[in-house]
This record gives C-alpha cells, sequence and structure tokens, in this order.
C-alpha cells in the first residue's frame, strides 16, 4: 500500500520533491520542521495566499504539495519558496541536492550518487535493474499514488541510458 501523506488534497494538486543531503537529527529536524512551517504558512504571492502541505520522510526526502498552483502557476511564486526552503536547509546545516545528483535507496537509507558515477557502480554491482531511484520529476499528486516516487532503475532514464533489463527470478 502506498503512503499518501495529502489524503484531502486532489490528484492534480502540484508537488515538488527535494532530497536534504543527509538525514536531519531530531534538533535538525525540529528546526527545519519549524522554518519550513513558516514558510509554507506565509506563503503568499501577488496577494494569493498559498496553502501547501509537507511531509519530510527517512529525515531527508521532502515532499511539498500545494493544490493551487496546478491551475495558478506562478514562477515567481515557485521560485521564491524554493529559495526560502533552500535556505532553511542551510541554517541547519544541509541542502537540497542537485539534479545532477542520483538518489538510490538502499534499505532504509537514501545515497546519493553523481550521475558520472552511475556506469561504476552498475559494474561493480553496487546498483542493478531493480536498485529503487527517487524520482524528483514527479509532479503531481496522482504520481505519487500510483508509486512513481521510488521506482526500480530499469523503469527509468537510467535503464534506457544504459540498457537494463528487467531481472527475472
Amino acid at each position: 500500500m502506498i503512503h499518501d501523506p495529502f489524503p484531502e488534497l486532489p490528484d492534480e494538486t502540484r508537488l515538488w520533491v527535494m532530497v536534504l543531503d543527509h538525514p536531519l537529527n531530531a534538533s535538525e529536524h525540529a528546526r527545519f520542521a519549524e522554518g519550513l512551517q513558516a514558510i509554507l504558512e506565509g506563503w503568499r504571492h501577488k496577494g494569493q495566499v498559498y496553502e501547501a502541505a509537507w511531509e519530510l520522510r527517512d529525515a531527508q526526502l521532502l515532499l511539498i504539495a500545494e493544490p493551487l498552483l496546478a491551475s495558478l502557476p506562478s514562477g515567481c511564486a515557485i521560485d521564491g519558496m524554493l529559495r526560502k526552503v533552500e535556505r532553511t536547509a542551510s541554517e541547519v546545516g544541509a541542502r537540497i541536492t542537485s539534479d545532477q545528483e542520483v538518489v538510490i535507496r538502499c534499505g532504509q537509507k537514501l545515497e546519493l550518487h553523481c550521475r558520472t558515477e552511475l556506469s561504476s557502480l552498475l559494474e561493480k554491482g553496487r546498483i542493478c535493474s531493480e536498485t529503487l531511484l527517487v524520482d524528483r520529476s514527479l509532479h503531481n499528486l496522482a504520481q505519487l499514488r500510483q508509486g512513481c516516487l521510488e521506482r526500480p532503475l530499469v523503469k527509468t532514464w537510467i535503464g534506457r541510458k544504459y540498457g537494463l533489463a528487467v531481472m527475472q527470478p
């Protein structure tokens, strides 16, 4: 069963998936949560009040959902929110990872790897076609609810790039 942290929001709700460079400890988590809550409760742009919800999974995987931006997109409002989230992360000694970093699940932990390391990781057997990748390209809650947040490498751009095949039992 897929965990849905935002059951009250519609499928088309805009979603952002961000990954911190390390799991937050209890103190960092509390400070980050306080700062993030203040940002999202006060999120306004040109008179529009946004109603965002959020969840931090594994003390590292941040999901932010906002229903109005699905139908009333505002690049300036989004950029402002993202800058504030990055600043709040840095205030607790963390950073939001870049798209050049691939995020894979290894048991209960998330690991970050540069895209340039992928072929070596595959050759060494550290990752394989069934290794789960965190897909930060999700845009709405429907995708999250369909189980697309963490997908086997074979079903991602990595699988296409490296010609990975589904492993047979």
